[in-house]
């Protein structure tokens, strides 16, 4: 498991309709793999015994601290967000919602994980978050219908700037988790629905469309390489420590 916050700093220079361009900053807080972790914890891969670190105070601190310069920030989570700690499983993850809820989070999306209890206990948590839980990629074999309380995206906005959000979680939550959790939903390549919901997420005005993704890093790559739709990627999955900081700048007209 890891738990970090990543900061993601896109320049935007939009183009309106008085012929000058104006200059943007959007901050976007993003945590995932949180795995129930809401006391501190010793990770020996992160720091070494007997130091203790993350818990959801301690990133509650980080998140205010953020907030009070920018309090339009965004915060996303990228799935896995409960199971794997007793208190969490006990109660199948109704702590963890609620401070994600103190914490009035933006959009989340799925990750494997959240199906280990069984699907009634995933549409629980679903049906328990005060925010947008994404996953564009999951529907019933039977009516093709995405999971009950589960949107393919969503629109944010940051000031003036509309911001299209597609969530995803990995294909292979089947082979990861009890076939029976998962028992008739299919599991949709992730490239198929960003294609698919790309151009509805435009229709409603979206200056930029990021993915959500709870694919891991690999699979990220691969859905990057494939398509050149995505302004960003903010993923979860592989508890891959990413360490440099992630900036782009983007220039964009409108007619």
């Amino acid at each position: 498991m890891k738990l970090r916050i990543l900061l993601f700093l896109l320049w935007i220079f939009l183009l309106p309709g008085y012929g000058f361009c104006e200059e943007h900053t959007l901050l976007i807080l993003h945590t995932n793999d949180f795995h129930g972790h809401l006391s501190p914890w010793v990770n020996k891969a992160l720091a070494p015994p007997p130091r203790e670190i993350g818990g959801s105070a301690y990133m509650a601190a980080l998140i205010r601290k953020y907030r009070e310069k920018n309090p339009r920030a965004l915060l996303l989570d990228a799935g896995d967000i409960a199971q794997g700690t007793m208190v969490s499983n006990l109660f199948k993850g109704a702590p963890v919602l609620a401070v994600m809820n103190a914490l009035k989070y933006d959009a989340g999306t799925l990750g494997n994980h959240e199906f280990d209890w069984g699907l009634p206990a995933t549409l629980g948590m679903i049906k328990q978050a005060r925010f947008p839980v994404l996953c564009a990629n999951v529907r019933s074999r039977a009516t093709g219908k995405l999971l009950p309380g589960t949107r393919p995206y969503v629109i944010l906005k940051e000031g003036d700037i509309k911001i299209g959000l597609i969530g995803l979680i990995t294909p292979e939550t089947p082979q990861v988790t009890h076939p029976k959790n998962v028992k008739g939903l299919e599991f949709l390549p992730p490239l198929e629905v960003i294609r698919r919901y790309y151009p509805i997420v435009k229709s409603h005005g979206a200056d930029l469309v990021m993915a959500l993704s709870h694919c891991g890093l690999g699979e990220d790559r691969q859905i990057a390489r494939g398509t050149n739709l995505l302004d960003a990627i903010i993923g979860g999955h592989s508890h891959t420590e990413l360490r440099e900081a992630v900036t782009s700048s983007l220039s964009c007209t409108k007619d």
